[in-house]
């Protein structure tokens, strides 16, 4: 009703006679947009551009339409009081927000750093674009930061130059840790100057280009170093470099393939940009030449070296079923920045090494590598999955042939199946893909360990020939019959000893075969038959003499080719090799020889009625003929074995007889009576003996080769192919493996002689680099240790009643006093463990000698040093030394090896040096800690030391630190930070954040002399950083995110901390579940970790990470995975005039095709929907439809006939 009164008043005002100022006044309207553009003005209607909104007698801020807002651009940039139309109109990515201060956590800004070095003060949105546009670069928003002055310090504290102190110290670093405020032409920080500027006052100077050519850690480039150890500008000049790399100065270019490298050769004497790729290794021996392929040899003419970052298998020899050498080992290299590293996969082939190649990966390669060491599961192929030998009945044959066929195939195991009686297949044997190795050895007692005897003798076999006394056929005088082999005669042949002891081989370390050098030994399978084996001279039953070279052991010519040791050892590198050993086609043999016995016997039926008709005609010519002796010949002779001598006589009788009218009436009486005989002789035959024979085949574990001429050869590559026992037992019987030396570049693989008793003959080592000099000598002077040995000459120790000892030496010369002396022995005969006493006892033994001669190693070379000999002494040392034969005993009284020398008159005038410290001098430490550094002191007299903050005066220096003195005389190294020197600690605290430096002064308190101290002239300059607290600034996913795929990506970036934020950092699911563990890329600034094929759920993880300097920074995330792993299901299908149609669960993409396919090879029916249409066809289609997360709908047919 109001509106009515309103219209109606509204009308009558219309029709009262009115002014043209009051009009203008009444027709004034909110315009969204302006006939002149612009825009929520409040102005007279007639300016409204009538194609947007216009509120009539509305003030723009109560309209809809100009209602003031916050307006976010799609870049994330956030305008205040803008009105919705305005934002709407720029376009429909721009979004309007009520909030018309722009409050709104997406539009509230932190600091954006790019990189480090630029910051801007923005939106989390806008800094996400802006860092997309750097390839590589990671997202670094730090929404803590509440000011746009505070975003400028934050990269302003990156700020790189010379920070320039008061005391003299010039130190290129950044602004943050220098801590002073910006220089003037005194102390303070020099952005981007060089400390070896002019006009800075350094003290001493830095000389520009002073300290040469030098890498700098985490960059790419060779850099110029001042005199004073700071980094200056990238080398642009010429210098030596990598072949074939495009750049001859310091620029490297790790995009290219470059990067800095101070790893100097004869080729290269200072630093250079080196490829990141690996053409040939340096740690490569000629002894592995042939196993190491650095570079591709199976491309030919386009061979290549490794990329960086690529990694590839390398075999002893070719793996695969009963291929493997005993020894054997896989090994992964890697090619890291040039570098080839070696990555042993575990002995006794427990694991296998697989690779991958993978095409265009660069772009340029023709072939790119990948591998892996993975665990060897086909130890159960042979003993788990071969029940069916034990079968009784047919029946229960052909079920375990199944089974065990199921069994080998299990993705689980590393087997292979094959038949041994294709096509009818119905006998297998499942055999390890790559055997894993057995303890093949002996132990001390001369026992093999029982599994392994029983995985090898389970391919052990004990079979029956048949054989059958020949009953015509007579080898002696006194009447004894031949036997005859007539059925599985072959296992008597070199084919089937060969065959199974191939089978033998897939068990692993068994039977007859190779070591990982080559060298043969077959002791450990061989064959034993019952009586007699076939002789090369029987030729009955259809048997040759070549069908017998009957041998016990098998040799290597009797090998496959596949498996002789040229073949094992070439083209190892292509990857893993399937051997081309066919079981079947030496089992197939069985019955080649002629069958069974009664077969045989109806053979010879046959061919004795024909003989009976044929020898009897010729009977009866020769008894007319009156040749008895003819006749009687056949009898001796015996049927099967008529001489073509005998039938030509018969001929010749018949030819004399002048005649053959009446021979065949004669032909037939005789006929009749041999019929008679040949009936006797069958009779004989049938009831001839038979019996059966065993055959036998033993397979034991591998025996190693006699002698142990070859167990230096383990340790032939300590760095890239490390010995092992295993290895070191496969070279020899003699082989012994030394467990204390595994690890060093000691030898770790000796021959053991068990008939020497011989104790290690000891002699003088000489200093290196001198014919006869058995000493190495420093002293200190000027705070440095020189080297002042010189040819110091000996005297054998002689034997005196009071001392019985094996031998010795004296050094003439005096030696310095206070000086550290390297001495030592050699005991060239055998490797061996040494210790000493300084004094001698008659019945002294190694076990009551009370120290180690330099360590505990068996090796045939032993040093010691002493240090700070004392003034004026004579030193005795008396050395015994046991070898790897276990002689002299423990506790055997042994004269010692007797060693002697002494010093001369000198009193200490030498002050302390401070050689080094730990944390290292200009080296940092954790943030808000207190420092506790170790000084290291190079002195022998008692000391004190004393530190500042000033360079001032000993005296003047107000802290005393605590000192322990290295005692004189030590004959072991010591431990500790300082090892083979004295010790100083400093407690340092109330540092602020950056360099701290420190000066530090000693003195001594001499022992020897006159007693006047000897004190420091110079100040020790001890330079510690306390580093920022390391942070986690990003981590994604944010919390909160839900993925939609089963594949998410952990990335975490850290700062700050002591070397800029690098560190290595750790993940852990909370509460405790399965997911834990270090990020696969990490001991960086950006750590990563792919996480696949996750369940659905939600994950709350726990970051950890940590800096060298125990920096340590903690942070959480959380997502959810809600990947859809169930595939579409149909719900209808109906056909109409149009086709068939379909519908699912859920969206999804279909194919369809004629024939059963696999989606991405049929026909796209639809796109993302939840129906999809297809033709009918009369011979019915197939259907498959996959949804966005890739499951794939189990094919359906669809006939023509549906409803």
């Amino acid at each position: 009703m109001s509106l009515i009164i309103i219209c109606a008043v509204f009308s009558i005002y219309l029709i009262n006679p009115v002014s043209a100022e009051d009009t203008a006044a009444e027709n004034m309207a909110c315009c969204e947009k302006t006939t002149g553009g612009e825009t929520c003005r409040y102005t007279t209607a007639d300016k409204c551009d009538s194609s947007f909104d216009v509120g009539s007698f509305q003030k723009c801020e109560d309209t809809t339409f100009c209602k003031p807002g916050c307006c976010v651009s799609p870049e994330g940039t956030c305008s205040r009081q803008v009105s919705k139309g305005a934002c709407e109109n720029a376009g429909d990515l721009y979004q309007w927000d009520v909030d018309a201060t722009c409050s709104m956590e997406k539009c509230q800004k932190g600091c954006c750093v790019l990189g480090g070095v630029e910051c801007a003060f923005t939106t989390d949105r806008r800094c996400a674009d802006m860092t997309s546009a750097f390839e590589g670069l990671e997202k670094d928003f730090r929404d803590a930061v509440g000011s746009e002055a505070e975003c400028i310090d934050v990269c302003k504290q990156a700020d790189d130059g010379c920070c320039a102190r008061s005391d003299g110290t010039c130190q290129r670093t950044t602004r943050a840790a220098c801590g002073l405020e910006d220089g003037v032409g005194g102390d303070g920080f020099y952005k981007d100057v060089f400390c070896s500027n002019d006009q800075l006052k350094c003290d001493p100077k830095c000389v520009p280009h002073g300290g040469g050519k030098h890498c700098v850690e985490g960059l790419e480039d060779v850099y110029w170093f001042d005199s004073c150890g700071n980094r200056e500008e990238v080398v642009t000049d010429t210098i030596e470099w990598s072949e074939n790399l495009p750049q001859k100065n310091g620029d490297c270019d790790y995009a290219r393939g470059t990067i800095c490298s101070e790893k100097l050769d004869a080729a290269h004497t200072t630093a250079y940009c080196k490829s990141v790729n690996c053409k040939k290794s340096d740690l490569e021996t000629e002894k592995y030449s042939q196993n190491t392929y650095t570079t591709y040899p199976e491309l030919g003419a386009n061979d290549r070296a490794r990329y960086n970052g690529e990694s590839w298998c390398v075999y002893d020899s070719k793996p695969g079923p009963g291929m493997d050498t005993v020894g054997s080992r896989h090994w992964r290299h890697i090619c890291v920045n040039g570098e080839e590293v070696v990555e042993p996969c575990r002995d006794f082939r427990e694991e296998i090494c697989t690779q991958l190649d993978i095409e265009n990966i660069p772009p340029d390669a023709s072939l790119y590598r990948e591998s892996g060491c993975v665990p060897n599961t086909g130890k159960s192929c042979s003993t788990e999955c071969n029940t069916a030998k034990e079968s009784e009945t047919e029946a229960e044959k052909t079920a375990a042939t199944r089974a065990d066929k199921k069994c080998c195939e299990s993705p689980s195991r590393n087997c292979q199946w094959q038949w041994a009686d294709e096509p009818k297949n119905t006998t297998g044997i499942c055999m390890a893909s790559i055997p894993p190795g057995i303890q093949f050895w002996e132990d001390a007692e001369g026992n093999v360990d029982e599994e392994a005897k029983a995985v090898c003798n389970a391919w052990s076999t004990e079979e029956k020939a048949y054989w059958q006394e020949n009953a015509v056929r007579f080898v002696d005088a006194e009447g004894n019959r031949r036997w005859d082999c007539t059925s599985r005669c072959e296992m008597y042949t070199a084919e089937y000893l060969n065959a199974n002891n191939l089978l033998c081989n897939t068990a692993g370390d068994c039977g007859a075969k190779y070591n990982y050098l080559g060298t043969w030994n077959n002791e450990a399978y061989y064959r034993e038959w019952d009586k007699d084996a076939p002789s090369d001279t029987d030729t009955g039953a259809g048997m040759r003499d070549t069908d017998f070279p009957v041998k016990k052991n098998i040799e290597p010519s009797n090998l496959d080719d596949s498996y002789k040791w040229e073949s094992l050892i070439s083209n190892i590198e292509k990857g893993l090799y399937r051997g081309a050993f066919d079981y079947k086609e030496i089992r197939s043999q069985e019955t080649w020889t002629g069958g069974d016995y009664s077969a045989w016997a109806t053979a010879w039926a046959f061919t004795g009625m024909f003989l009976i008709t044929y020898v009897g005609f010729a009977i009866a010519i020769a008894a007319l003929a009156g040749s008895a002796a003819t006749i009687g010949s056949f009898f001796t002779l015996g049927i099967s074995t008529v001489a073509a001598s005998e039938l030509s006589g018969l001929a010749a009788v018949g030819s004399a007889a002048g005649g053959v009218s009446w021979v065949p009436i004669l032909g037939w009486v005789v006929a009749g009576i041999m019929a008679i005989v040949m009936a006797v002789m069958l009779a004989l035959i049938y009831s001839a003996a038979s019996e059966e024979r065993t055959v036998t085949t033993t397979c034991e574990p591998w025996i190693a080769p006699a002698g142990g001429s070859s167990c230096a050869e383990c340790d032939a590559d300590p760095i890239m192919h490390p010995c092992s026992e295993y290895r070191c037992r496969s070279l020899g019987k003699q082989c012994r493996f030394i467990p204390e030396n595994e690890g060093t570049t000691k030898g770790t693989c000796y021959a053991e002689d068990r008939n020497d008793v011989n104790k290690p003959k000891i002699k003088p080592w000489y200093y290196e680099g001198t014919a006869n000099n058995p000493l190495g000598v420093w002293v200190r002077e000027s705070g440095i240790r020189v080297d002042k040995h010189t040819d110091y000459t000996t005297n054998p120790i002689p034997v005196t009643p009071d001392q019985i000892v094996d031998a010795g030496y004296e050094i003439n010369e005096k030696l310095p006093s206070f000086s550290t002396i390297e001495f030592g022995i050699k005991t060239e005969d055998k490797a061996s463990q040494c210790k000493y006493s300084t004094t001698f006892n008659p019945g002294m033994a190694f076990a009551t000698a009370e120290n180690w001669f330099g360590d505990s190693y068996y090796s045939k070379w032993h040093n010691m040093t002493i240090y700070g000999l004392l003034p004026n002494k004579t030193y005795e040392y008396y050395v015994i030394c046991k070898g790897v034969n276990g002689y002299p005993k423990d506790d055997e009284t042994t004269p010692p090896y007797k060693i002697m020398f002494s010093t001369g008159e000198g009193p200490d005038l030498e002050p302390p040096a401070i050689t080094s410290a730990e944390p290292a001098n200009n080296g940092y430490i954790k943030a808000g800690a207190d420092a506790t550094a170790a000084l290291c002191v190079d002195e022998v007299s008692p000391y004190e030391c004393r530190m500042s903050n000033a360079d001032v005066d000993y005296s003047l220096m107000e802290t005393s630190l605590i000192c322990v003195r290295r005692a004189p005389e030590s004959h072991t190294s010591g431990t500790g930070p300082c090892f083979n020197y004295g010790m100083c600690v400093a407690n340092i605290s109330e540092m602020q954040v950056g360099p701290n430096t420190f000066y530090v002064r000693c003195r001594d308190n001499p022992e020897f002399g006159p007693g006047t101290p000897n004190t420091m002239d110079e100040s020790y300059a001890y330079t510690i950083t306390e580093s920022e607290p390391l942070e986690i600034n990003n981590i994604v996913p944010p919390a909160g995110t839900v993925y939609y795929t089963r594949n998410v990506t952990l990335q975490v970036l850290t700062a700050k901390g002591a070397f800029g934020g690098r560190a290595i950092c750790s993940y852990a699911e909370t509460p405790a579940g399965s997911i834990s563990g270090e990020f696969f890329d990490t001991n960086s600034t950006q750590h990563t970790q792919t996480f696949t094929e996750m369940a659905r759920g939600a994950y709350n993880l726990q970051i950890d990470c940590f800096d060298e300097v125990e920096n340590t920074a903690t942070a959480v995330t959380n997502f959810t995975v809600e990947a859809d792993t169930i595939s579409p299901n149909v719900i209808a299908l109906y056909k109409d005039a149009s086709g068939l149609h379909l519908t699912l669960d859920e969206k999804a993409s279909c194919q369809y095709k004629g024939d059963s396919f696999s989606y991405g090879s049929g026909t796209q029916a639809s796109g993302e929907s939840e129906t999809a249409a297809f033709p009918i066809s009369a011979e019915g289609i197939h259907i498959r439809c996959i949804d966005a997360y890739g499951n794939i709908m189990p094919e359906i047919i669809v006939r023509a006939d549906i409803s």
